[in-house]
């Protein structure tokens, strides 16, 4: 397979896992810098306060999951509310 249909097909599947999530009630928001997170007792996130990158609104996120996509900056992102 080359690399044009490798990245077609990626794309397709990408786009139809988000329409079953979205479906599911998720959120999925890209494009944007969290400013800080709230964790609950058991030190899970449950809120994040968020900056959209392109409007510079901010909005509060509240999840029961709360999933670090940041890719190869997820270790930084993870130290940076849970140093231990």
């Amino acid at each position: 397979m080359d690399t044009n249909a490798m990245s077609v097909t990626l794309v397709a599947n990408c786009c139809s896992r988000v329409m079953v999530l979205e479906q599911v009630g998720a959120l999925l928001h890209s494009m944007s810098h969290t400013l800080r997170v709230t964790q609950g007792p058991d030190g899970k996130v449950i809120r994040a306060r968020c900056r959209d990158r392109l409007s510079g609104s901010e909005i509060d996120v509240y999840a029961k999951v709360v999933i670090n996509a940041t890719g190869a900056f997820a270790d930084d992102i993870r130290r940076t509310f849970n140093p231990e």
